[in-house]
């Protein structure tokens, strides 16, 4: 018995270390997200995290889900090398792009992090080359190498910075010449030819419209969940105030997405092939596992609010809302990686394009009448919707 045990530990060892550096990487980020509000005022806070959401939103438009395609469809190395020098292409032809609306929002100065994250940070096209080029150990020391300089230029920009709020900013300005570097070198060592790389664009054509209507359904699914701080930042006349509040209960409600999301992905392979009754049996095991994880977060911030972030003692209303909206998100995971599964793309499409447009609409007008928690109930009306018809498809899908 003992000797199997081991020999399925060394089997599985490169997905262990994989899946150690994603934990890695979101630990750390729960730690600045954590230190900040502990160390920032409330000014500083909403500063710092309004720019790291535009940074994040931004970036996944650029990236216009290249990485999926790395993953996806990429079949020989040859392909990837090209697939990966047509991804670049692409990012920096749409961030050029971007440069008169980022001029006309004053916001140009986020370019270069919108581009370091598009590039190299988590989920970015070299993470996913790494991953499905180089193989995982590669990617996870990849990934573990970029988290841990990032975050922590992140915790010395808090700390000793003038500038606080920009933190999130200035560590991707100091690590992104670095990015570059390594960029021209794994460019140059691939020794691509530019004649082979018009043979393969074609096909990258192809390929980036045939999967437009996930890259589309995947922006609409980020704008629901950014979309609530930009309507903060331009209604409201304490936005930065505001904001902090926000992203401080966001952030904590949050992690309960962490064990549907965890689950799914170390089981993606079982619920591909698993009969419904099977699928049932594990619709509850993670409703139980993702309940008593809420039941520790609620008590944490109990005590989180009474004791170190006395500032934020003030918004348990808020989080009460957020905390019952994250738990009805919880039990959709499951069922939106079900209808992707069965390639429901189109009605994937429609659900996210409808739940983002009522949640846009319904928190601007909410949020005139009732302030934060008007959005705050509408997020948590928007996500019962979007679980409603969600269930349906899943029915549709096993009648």
């Amino acid at each position: 018995m003992l000797v199997k045990i081991i020999d399925g530990i060394k089997g599985h060892k490169k997905y262990f270390f994989y899946g150690s550096s994603i934990l890695f990487s979101r630990g750390v980020e729960y730690l600045i997200l954590f230190f900040a509000p502990l160390m920032l005022s409330k000014q500083d806070y909403g500063e710092l995290e309004f720019y790291k959401r535009i940074i994040e939103f931004s970036s996944t438009i650029l990236v216009f889900g290249l990485p999926t395609l790395l993953v996806t469809y990429s079949k020989s190395y040859r392909s990837k090398t090209y697939l990966l020098i047509f991804s670049l292409v692409v990012i920096i032809s749409l961030s050029m792009l971007t440069i008169p609306f980022l001029y006309y929002l004053n916001y140009l100065f986020l370019l270069i992090p919108i581009l370091f994250y598009a590039i190299f940070f988590s989920n970015g096209v070299l993470q996913m080359y790494f991953l499905v080029a180089k193989g995982s150990n590669t990617a996870s020391l990849f990934k573990i190498i970029v988290s841990s300089v990032f975050y922590s230029g992140v915790f010395l920009l808090i700390v000793y910075s003038k500038e606080p709020a920009l933190a999130f900013v200035n560590s991707g300005y100091f690590l992104f010449p670095l990015g570059l570097i390594v960029m021209g070198w794994l460019i140059y060592s691939l020794k691509p030819k530019i004649k082979i790389f018009f043979k393969y664009l074609k096909l990258f054509k192809k390929l980036l419209i045939s999967s437009s209507t996930l890259v589309i359904s995947t922006i609409a699914n980020m704008m629901f969940m950014y979309s609530d701080i930009f309507i903060v930042k331009i209604l409201s006349p304490n936005p930065s105030i505001e904001i902090a509040n926000f992203s401080f209960v966001l952030n904590i409600t949050n992690m309960i997405i962490l064990i549907p999301m965890t689950l799914v992905q170390v089981d993606i392979e079982k619920i591909k092939k698993e009969s419904y009754d099977w699928l049932q049996g594990y619709r509850k095991k993670t409703f139980i596992y993702t309940s008593a994880f809420s039941i520790f977060i609620m008590l944490g911030y109990f005590i989180l609010i009474n004791t170190f972030y006395e500032a934020y003692k003030d918004t348990m209303i808020l989080f009460l809302i957020l905390f019952v909206g994250k738990i009805i998100q919880s039990n959709s995971v499951f069922l939106g990686t079900q209808v992707l599964i069965k390639k429901y793309f189109i009605e994937n499409l429609k659900i996210n394009l409808i739940t983002v447009t009522f949640n846009v609409i319904a928190s601007y007008l909410c949020y005139l009448k009732f302030g934060l928690l008007g959005i705050a109930l509408v997020s948590a009306l928007s996500l019962a919707i979007r679980y409603i018809v969600l269930m349906f498809y899943y029915k549709k899908i096993y009648r």
